[in-house]
């Protein structure tokens, strides 16, 4: 550290300066003796420089200050000025001795030290925080910021020094952690209080000190204790808010999961539920048709009409609610096949016409001639045919008189999709406004009445309404009370890939016209329309049928047509094995093969058929049915 000495007469004047304030200022003697030094000191610190000296010269007592002094370079650097007088034997100044420190990087340590003080006040003040020290006597040795959290007391001059537990104002809760930290039994306490409804935080730490007091030279002990304490009623009430939203969404996953079962029970309810009814009901449909092809006379042949009606609207509203659960359940599945819309629309238009015929109104269609031409479309025909069939059907339901009119129309066309508009208008009785609305919500229908004049559950929009959204499209109505009512759907398809080979589309036509006949001639019910699944082939001689079919109907769409168009006596070499496991069903299936003029025989589960195909005295069956 460069230190310069200097002398000066009592009256102050420089008579001698050492050789390094000539080497550190560059000056030559005769231009710093006298008053020459002042050249070397910045003017901002001359004012007070010249103030305290001209007070020791006055008064005699050490002069002591901090200026800035020009280097011969031009740089500026801190120097610390002192000077003692000397006195002679009569007690007067005789000479003063004094000498002129470097004192730059401790000024400017300082300085950098008094702004980071300035910055952590300034974000303790801003986080709203305090921060205090103890020594190893629990005394305060330091504190800054506002005293949040521990206790009644304002930080003031006056806290450093105090007992930490006589300032806090609380022994007991303070004692233990504070204690235990300068015995060095823990690294690391938190403390929390709850005071005016608002929640506090304190965290303490040991100060460690390097010393030789107490141990050996460099070894580290507690010297005190650090503590910040802080307002954290913000961060507790968010996570009080966190944890009981927390335990809120468990107890909706726990419902939801309830649900969920509740839902999966109630679906593998109605499926056993409806299986167990179907099947009666398929006897009683099955027996019917037996019944109408004998000999009746009207009143007969009207009861049976009757029974076979009114089974067929019980399947029907069997079928909509098991439909209705699966589009609860989102189960309810969409196929994506190759099939020719026209077939579809033919299909659908005869058996609506015979409905319509029933009650004597007209039945029209218009249909674009390009869907007309065999417009071949991937999709769902089945979904398709069962949509145009509810809402055919409510129309035909509630018009008594004029007409109900198909219409089938592209409303766009790109390479690869086509959009279809299917349009119902009827002149039935209307809906009003109100009822409008909400007709397509479950089990919705005008009034109560409605159910007991019409029947029906209320389920056919509904579930139409899902299956067009399935499809991609959308479904609306439009209605005025006494004049009548237009649906509207919309289904985009994607178009079928060109196929030239001869293979055959799904072909709705094939049903049986007693089929449709049967399920669409009571149009005062709800039944449901949806026609039968297609028989899939196995291996050539395997067929199964699907939902809703009449024994009869089904046995007679399973044989093939050109067995079913050989003469009598060929027919009677085709062996058929039907597997059913229902006496009734299985005695229709009998009755009804044998009519047709077919051989045949039956057992009553799939263990029974395989014994029988590997009994090689039985007739090798050309047709198994199941």
């Amino acid at each position: 550290m460069p230190v310069m000495v200097w002398t000066t007469t009592p009256d102050g004047t420089h008579d001698w300066y050492s050789q390094r304030w000539y080497d550190y200022t560059g000056q030559t003697v005769e231009e710093s003796l006298g008053e020459g030094w002042r050249d070397a000191f910045h003017p901002e610190d001359m004012p007070t420089t010249a103030e305290r000296w001209s007070r020791s010269l006055r008064t005699g007592e050490e002069y002591i200050t901090e200026y800035r002094a020009k280097r011969r370079d031009g740089v500026w650097r801190w120097m610390l000025g002192r000077a003692v007088p000397s006195y002679d034997d009569d007690g007067n100044i005789k000479r003063w001795f004094g000498t002129c420190t470097d004192i730059h990087d401790l000024v400017e340590a300082r300085q950098a030290a008094r702004q980071t003080k300035a910055q952590l006040q300034r974000v303790i003040e801003h986080a709203k925080v305090t921060l205090w020290v103890v020594n190893r006597k629990a005394e305060i040795i330091m504190m800054e910021g506002d005293m949040v959290g521990v206790g009644n007391a304002k930080v003031d001059e006056q806290a450093i020094g105090k007992n930490i537990y006589d300032y806090f104002g609380d022994l007991d809760r303070w004692r233990r952690p504070i204690q235990e930290l300068l015995q060095g039994k823990a690294q690391d306490e938190i403390m929390e209080r709850v005071k005016d409804d608002r929640y506090y935080r304190t965290r303490l730490v040991p100060l460690y000190k390097r010393s030789r007091a107490g141990g050996k030279e460099g070894d580290a002990y507690i010297d005190g204790v650090i503590g910040i304490s802080m307002d954290v009623s913000d961060v507790q009430i968010r996570e009080n808010k966190l944890k009981e939203q927390g335990q809120e969404n468990s107890r909706l996953l726990a419902n939801a999961a309830a649900a969920k079962e509740a839902s999966r029970m109630k679906s593998q309810f109605l499926a056993n539920m409806s299986h167990e009814i179907r099947t009666p009901i398929a006897g009683v449909i099955g027996m019917s048709d037996l019944l109408l092809d004998m000999n009746l006379d009207e009143e007969q042949k009207e009861c049976a009409e009757n029974i076979q009606r009114s089974a067929n609207g019980l399947l029907a509203v069997i079928n909509d609610i098991l439909d209705f659960s699966k589009v609860e359940s989102g189960r309810l599945d969409i196929e994506e096949v190759q099939f020719s819309l026209s077939v579809v629309l033919r299909d659908v238009n005869k058996m609506m016409s015979f409905a319509a015929q029933r009650k004597n109104i007209a039945y029209e269609s218009a249909v674009h001639p390009e869907i007309d031409r065999d417009l071949r479309v991937m999709g769902d025909p089945g979904r398709l045919r069962q949509i145009l069939t509810n809402v055919l059907t409510n129309s035909i339901k509630f018009t008594s008189e004029g007409h109900v009119r198909l219409i089938a129309s592209i409303t766009a066309e790109t390479k690869e999709t086509v959009t279809v508009r299917f349009a119902v208008e009827d002149t039935g009785i209307g809906i009003e406004e109100d009822v409008r609305k909400r007709l397509f919500q479950p089990f919705s229908q005008a009034d109560s009445s409605t159910a007991r004049r019409f029947g029906g559950t209320g389920l056919g929009l509904t579930i139409s309404k899902n299956l067009v959204q399935l499809m991609r499209g959308d479904i609306g109505l439009e209605s005025v009370l006494g004049q009548g009512t237009t649906a509207t759907f919309w289904i985009p398809f994607s178009k079928a890939p060109y196929q030239d080979d001869g293979s055959p589309l799904i072909d709705l036509s094939s049903i049986p016209d007693r089929l449709q006949s049967d399920v669409s001639v009571s149009c005062g019910s709800s039944e449901d329309l949806t026609p039968p699944q297609t028989p899939k082939l196995h291996n050539g001689s395997i067929k199964t049928h699907g939902r809703g079919e009449s024994t009869p109907s089904v046995l007679s769409s399973s044989i093939p047509d050109h067995l079913i168009t050989l003469p009598e006596s060929e027919r009677k070499k085709v062996q058929v094995l039907v597997v059913e496991d229902n006496h009734i069903n299985q005695q229709i299936a009998l009755k009804t093969i044998r009519k047709l003029h077919f051989s045949v025989t039956a057992v009553w589960n799939g263990k029974e058929a395989l014994d029988y195909l590997a009994n090689s005295n039985n007739p090798r069956p050309d047709i198994i049915l199941m």
